[in-house]
């Protein structure tokens, strides 16, 4: 979609360096208000992670904020989002399968809008501090 504007939010790093153009703007050490911003206005996130993280924070706040999700399937990634229903999984290091994942959701908003509550829910579910905190609890409890 040619009026699709790609917003890319992280740490600056020496190793890396990205310039803003016309379509795709570049914030590096954002704070966290223009990242939440950045949540409320998007179609929907990407996380193209190389590495295994054990528990991407990034996709918990875009399922907080109902955004559908297109990830790499490497880490806790593969345990937060669910192929299909919450946004779409694609192999690390693949350009070809993340620009396809990110050409239907681009090209089908009721897709990613569907994806995005199905997002919500999940973390409303399984992953807010109400979900998480009996679980805690019991769990401590049983080591007792």
């Amino acid at each position: 979609n040619l009026g699709t504007k790609l917003v890319l939010i992280g740490k600056k790093s020496p190793e890396r360096s990205y310039k803003s153009t016309k379509n795709i703007f570049v914030f590096e050490d954002a704070p966290y208000s223009l990242v939440k911003e950045a949540f409320s206005r998007c179609r929907f996130a990407v996380v193209p992670s190389v590495m295994p993280d054990p528990c991407p924070t990034v996709a918990f706040e875009a399922m907080a904020s109902k955004k559908a999700i297109v990830a790499s399937a490497i880490g806790g990634l593969t345990d937060i989002v669910v192929d299909g229903k919450t946004g779409v999984l694609v192999p690390p290091n693949d350009p070809l399968s993340l620009k396809n994942a990110l050409e239907k959701l681009c090209n089908d908003d009721g897709l990613a809008t569907e994806m995005g509550e199905n997002a919500h829910q999940r973390f409303m579910q399984n992953f807010s501090a109400d979900a998480m905190v009996p679980r805690i609890e019991t769990l401590y409890k049983s080591l007792l």
